[in-house]
């Protein structure tokens, strides 16, 4: 009857440690993250330029070298005399009895010119990053249902049979 103890207590144990669960772990990782981002960037130019005031003297003769008509000349002319001036421009022109000619003198003013030149851009970037996430898969390995059920009627069958010392 011992001897019997012993088979079945070694079978019962090896049965018990290969019918445990054994797992396998596979793990994969599947993300996708996309990120698109736009960026809008404003350029201006602006130049400035400046010209000084422009000052002018122009002398017109009207000297013939006849004294006849030179006298007359200047009789006639000896009190022209006019100006104009608007803002920072002005013109004068009067005649000068003693070099017998007009005298003209004009003065532009300063004058300032802006352009402004805008440059808008739309800059796009389109960036993908993969990652990838777990997944837990596990593979199990049992022994199946039917030889649970042979091998406990196995066992009876050699319980029965020491008991009744038919083997």
């Amino acid at each position: 009857m011992e001897k019997t103890f012993k088979i079945l207590t070694t079978t019962i144990l090896i049965l018990i440690f290969t019918a445990c669960a054994t797992t396998k772990h596979k793990f994969v990782k599947s993300d996708s993250l996309v990120k698109d981002s736009m960026y809008i960037q404003k350029d201006s130019t602006r130049i400035t330029t400046i010209h000084k005031e422009i000052k002018d003297t122009l002398f017109v003769s009207l000297k013939t070298g006849d004294k006849k008509v030179d006298r007359l000349i200047t009789k006639r002319f000896e009190h022209f005399k006019t100006a104009k001036k608007s803002g920072t421009n002005r013109y004068a022109i009067h005649y000068d009895t003693k070099a017998k000619g007009f005298q003209i003198t004009s003065t532009i003013g300063q004058t300032k010119n802006v352009q402004e030149q805008r440059k808008d851009r739309i800059v796009k970037n389109n960036k993908q990053v993969s990652s990838k996430t777990s997944q837990q898969t596990k593979i199990k390995y049992r022994i199946p249902h039917w030889i649970w059920f042979v091998f406990l009627i196995v066992t009876g069958v050699v319980y029965l049979g020491a008991k009744f010392k038919i083997f």
